[in-house]
Parts: structure tokens; sequence; C-alpha cells
């Protein structure tokens, strides 16, 4: 059976330098996410049961909104007639995505799990990264993470939220 979607999307974003280090952004968009085939048509056997597609589902529809503050500072350091420079820079945003008609797989059975949409969901987080390098370049250090949640209308967890995650590289 053949399908047809037509769907918009746009985007609305302000940055702004608020000194010779620090900037600041904000945007507001507009997305949507068809239904994928497995997501449709997918009948089979998965580590997590039976899983099921659905020909009913609706596009999802999602508002999103991220605002974000970066910093950025190049130091020169002249020795020994050698020219070299340490770098700082780093950045966290804070975002919130409303989803209307958000996919999820639910349980209709025992083990036997289909795709099927939600009213809408919220998933909203935090992420940053601060980077570092040293003068010489003989040593740099990044560290960089998220917190990320996600809710249905009726304040329950839905799936497939990636995990919150730290790390540290030197």
């Amino acid at each position: 059976t053949a399908q047809t979607n037509t769907n918009l999307s746009g985007y609305l974003g302000a940055n702004y330098q608020l000194s010779q280090h620090w900037a600041a952004g904000m945007y507001v968009s507009s997305a949507f996410r068809n239904p994928s085939l497995t997501e449709r048509f997918f009948a089979g056997e998965t580590p997590r049961g039976t899983v099921l597609g659905s020909l009913k589902l609706e596009t999802e529809q999602a508002l999103n909104m991220q605002a974000s503050v970066a910093y950025s500072r190049l130091g020169d350091v002249y020795k020994r007639q050698a020219y070299s420079s340490e770098q700082l820079q780093g950045s966290i945003e804070v975002f919130n995505q409303k989803i209307d008609n958000y996919i999820e797989r639910i349980m209709v059975a025992e083990d036997v799990l289909q795709y099927s949409n939600l009213d809408s969901a919220t998933i909203e987080g935090v992420s940053y990264q601060l980077s570092w390098q040293s003068h010489n370049d003989a040593l740099d250090a990044r560290l960089s993470g998220m917190w990320i949640s996600g809710e249905d209308n009726l304040g329950n967890s839905i799936a497939d939220i990636p995990a919150n995650s730290q790390r540290l590289d030197l």
C-alpha cells in the first residue's frame, strides 16, 4: 500500500558574542520523523521478544529548544624564541524536545511488543564539553558528558533514551 506524507520543518536561531571569550546562543526549531520501514512492517523475534510493526503509525512532530554558552581562550606564549599557544574551550547546552506522536514499542501481550504512537513525549537534558591543550602541545585533556531524560505525557519513562555519560580523555 502506498503512503504519502508532507511535513514542514523550520529553524530560528540567534548567537551573541558576550565578550572576547564568551558567546551565547539559542534556537527553536520544528522537526518531523516518519516511521521507519521496520516500525511499519517488521514482524519477528528479537532479544526483547516478538516485535510487530504497525501500518497505523503517525509521523512524529517535534518542537525543539536549545540554549548554549561557550567559552574560548587562546593564550600566546613566547619562550626562547619559539612561539606556542595554550588553548581552553568549553560549552554547555541545555535542550528540551516536545514530541507529538512519539513512536515507541509497547507491550501488547506477554513477550509481544508492537510499535505504537504515544500521545506525546518530552526529552530534555544538558550536555557539556571542556577541552584544554598545553602551550607546547605535550598534553591535552577533554572532559565531556550529558544528562538526558525522557517521559511520556503520563510521566512514564520512555525507552531508547541514551544513558547519561561522562568522559575524561587525557
